[in-house]
């Protein structure tokens, strides 16, 4: 399943400035979900631990503060060699361990090397109140349920992409166009040249604009009449 998070988790791990990471969101919004794809399609490994059902990691957190004895601890747990950069360290349910949100800023500061995502409720997460919130020491990204091209394309793929479609046409005709210039020399082939798309599902699309007003064409010219419904399918 695509979701668009992931786009911005792969900026993340590129990123010269990377802290470690807390995913926020409501329950049931896929938290879970996205990192372990994350792990398992962008790592060579990762290690998953939930604070909500391991209470014994909690110790480790409440005894210790050196994010490398942290980071022996937690592999001899998992059975799994941390490796920096390699291995995607994975904490969920992290308002439940105070203690945990707060080491890490000692990642970022002493262990950086180290890859971090950590996923919690928002509100848990602002509740949990740790001694020292990592404020400037970690990145955030909210998480929110499927939208509706994700949704689209994980139940109806042929759909989706016909809907993708046109979107790429709206926005191709937008920008080859303005408002004093609303007149462009193309071809429905033309177009679909440009966009790497098929010539009939082109075509399909255009007369779609053109029943809505929003386009007309002929001998070679394709007008845009009514820029604000192609805007619209953008949105």
């Amino acid at each position: 399943m695509y979701r668009i998070a992931m786009e911005k988790l792969l900026k993340w791990k590129e990123s010269k400035r990377r802290k470690p990471l807390i995913i926020e969101g409501a329950r049931q919004v896929g938290k879970t979900w996205l990192m372990k794809e994350f792990g398992q399609t962008c790592y060579a490994n990762y290690v998953y631990f939930n604070f909500d059902e391991e209470d014994e990691l909690k110790s480790i957190f409440q005894a210790n503060k050196n994010p490398h004895r942290i980071i022996e601890l937690l592999s001899m747990i998992s059975g799994e060699k941390i490796q920096p950069g390699e291995t995607l360290i994975l904490f969920d349910e992290i308002q439940e361990c105070p203690e945990a949100l707060n080491t890490l800023k000692y990642f970022k500061e002493k262990a950086n090397e180290y890859h971090v995502v950590s996923a919690g409720s928002l509100l848990g997460t602002i509740l949990a109140q740790p001694k020292s919130y990592p404020v400037g020491m970690v990145n955030l990204l909210d998480i929110f349920p499927l939208t509706f091209d994700e949704f689209l394309e994980a139940t109806d793929p042929a759909l989706y992409t016909y809907y993708d479609s046109i979107q790429k046409v709206a926005d191709f005709l937008l920008t080859e166009t303005n408002p004093n210039e609303p007149v462009i020399p193309y071809t429905h082939s033309d177009v679909a040249g440009c966009l790497n798309l098929n010539r009939v599902t082109v075509s399909r699309i255009m007369g779609k604009f053109k029943a809505e007003g929003a386009v007309e064409y002929g001998r070679g010219t394709i007008r845009v009449l009514k820029r604000q419904k192609l805007e619209e399918l953008l949105k």
